[in-house]
């Protein structure tokens, strides 16, 4: 079972920063999930939107903006004074700080992903992530481009397994709201990995380790450790399918 913090820690730092990584790895986890988009001039950042406008203090488009104009932003302030000053970080910065760990990179733009694998490819750390995106075009084309890459379908509907199933995917991602015994012993027929999104509560938490889904994304990590023997070492399924 792997514990995986939703875009680090951002039940406690600013979402997709260095700063939610670094929260994330401190306390505990065996990977993070985290979102890209490209900027104009074709570099690739970690944001959740499209836009800059929820998270940061600018406004307007990711895609219309260059990496030195996003560089200027404040990706902290709207979460707490705390982490005033927190700047929205590349793929390569993010990849840096998490090497050695399991990192979910979410293709959240369709077109990225050549520029997502040749930065995985550089950093050396291709046995160490998963790319996923609910873009099923995207998957077909990183299992097509780099099949020594993990891929994971992400979907809120149990039809979509098939799918998972038909593209050579190594995880099915499924919001934990419908994931139950008889689906996880489905995905396992089929020799997918189930991972759970997104469980915040204890109650939520325990249902998904009780019902043995793989992966389970938080963004609570610590309420995770502490139902699974306050961070214990936990096992890898993603290792021992290599």
């Amino acid at each position: 079972m792997l514990r995986i913090g939703h875009r680090g820690d951002c039940g406690h730092a600013p979402e997709n920063t260095l700063a939610s990584f670094r929260k994330a790895l401190e306390i505990g986890v065996d990977g993070v999930e985290l979102d890209t988009h490209s900027t104009k001039d074709g570099e690739i950042i970690v944001m959740h939107d499209e836009n800059v406008d929820r998270t940061t203090d600018g406004t307007g488009l990711i895609r219309d903006m260059t990496l030195d104009e996003i560089k200027k932003l404040d990706a902290g302030l709207k979460f707490n004074e705390e982490f005033k000053g927190e700047k929205v970080p590349t793929l390569k910065e993010a990849l840096q700080l998490l090497r050695g760990k399991w990192v979910f990179i979410e293709i959240k733009q369709q077109g990225i992903e050549p520029r997502v694998i040749e930065i995985v490819r550089s950093m050396g750390m291709v046995r160490e992530v998963c790319i996923v995106s609910f873009h099923q075009d995207s998957v077909k084309r990183i299992k097509e481009v780099a099949p020594e890459i993990k891929i994971g379908l992400i979907s809120d509907k149990l039809e979509d397994l098939q799918v998972a199933i038909e593209l050579g995917a190594d995880a099915f991602s499924l919001v934990h709201t419908m994931v139950d015994n008889k689906i996880v012993k489905e995905v396992h027929k089929n020799g997918l990995l189930l991972s759970a999104w997104t469980m915040n509560t204890e109650e939520d938490l325990r249902k998904m380790v009780e019902i043995g889904a793989d992966i389970l994304v938080t963004d609570f990590p610590d309420r995770l450790n502490k139902i699974l023997e306050k961070g214990d070492a936990s096992t890898d399924p993603l290792k021992r399918s290599l």
